[in-house]
């Protein structure tokens, strides 16, 4: 195989077609990130594609880069997953499109995707499986996520004075700055809000362990409250994304 071609396994986000037998395809690769490639006669070749071009399957590509890396052509791939389970279940569905919608936006360059990709692989396995699913499950993948984009927030002790989260009564949140306050220390003119200990501690865990994005710890009503309002406002802040019918947005 040549330095212009290379086998890659990707997660397909959408195809779409244009003219009459070629698809474009919107992959997610962990050595490129969000990358648009090109499966000429696509639509009608069942030898090369079989089974492939669809969003949301896990496929291995061979990958072909065209006109001095100007665009990625696929020459054929093979079918690793198509998370059968997951697309009979309209709510897992939901929360899987979600987390490839988040992704796509996120990561146009190289960076954090293959961390990412390993981990939204990860949540469609688990998606696609019969365990029981928290609701939260996006929130939590956008929260690593953004962590592994170099936005994880600091919780774990106040930034002022340095008490440890475990002693505060009533920390607060700076969206701006991405830091947690004691009572005495927060700043009145800061975009803060105030939250539960327990929504910091399962953030904290979640900074050090993936595996808490599909199995997340037991919250109580208001720490899972507080922890949907601090991390929906952090990823508007900082990353320029809100989710709004059906779609993120940028800001």
């Amino acid at each position: 195989m040549s330095l212009s071609e290379f086998n890659e396994q990707v997660l397909i986000l959408k195809v779409g077609r244009f003219r009459e037998t070629d698809c474009w395809v919107r992959l997610f690769s962990p050595s490129h990130g969000v990358m648009t490639a090109f499966a000429f006669g696509g639509s009608r070749s069942r030898r090369r594609f079989l089974g492939c071009l669809d969003s949301l399957n896990h496929v291995l590509f061979r990958i072909k880069s065209a006109r001095g890396g100007r665009y990625f052509s696929l020459e054929e791939g093979a079918l690793l997953n198509g998370f059968p389970a997951l697309r009979r279940d309209p709510l897992r569905m939901g929360m899987a499109v979600n987390c490839l919608k988040f992704a796509e936006m996120v990561h146009v360059g190289t960076q954090g995707a293959s961390s990412s990709y390993s981990l939204l692989l990860d949540v469609l396995t688990f998606l696609d499986g019969g365990g029981s699913v928290d609701p939260l499950l996006p929130l939590f993948f956008r929260a690593k996520v953004a962590c592994e984009q170099g936005y994880a927030p600091q919780v774990e002790a106040c930034a002022a004075c340095g008490l440890d989260l475990a002693g505060m009564t009533a920390p607060a949140f700076s969206i701006d700055g991405g830091r947690v306050y004691c009572q005495k220390c927060r700043l009145p003119r800061e975009n803060w809000i105030r939250v539960h200990p327990e929504a910091l501690r399962v953030l904290s865990a979640l900074k050090r362990d993936s595996s808490l994005v599909s199995s997340p710890p037991d919250l109580c009503r208001q720490g899972r409250q507080d922890l949907f309002a601090l991390m929906d406002a952090f990823v508007q802040f900082h990353l320029g994304l809100f989710w709004d019918k059906g779609r993120f947005r940028r800001v």
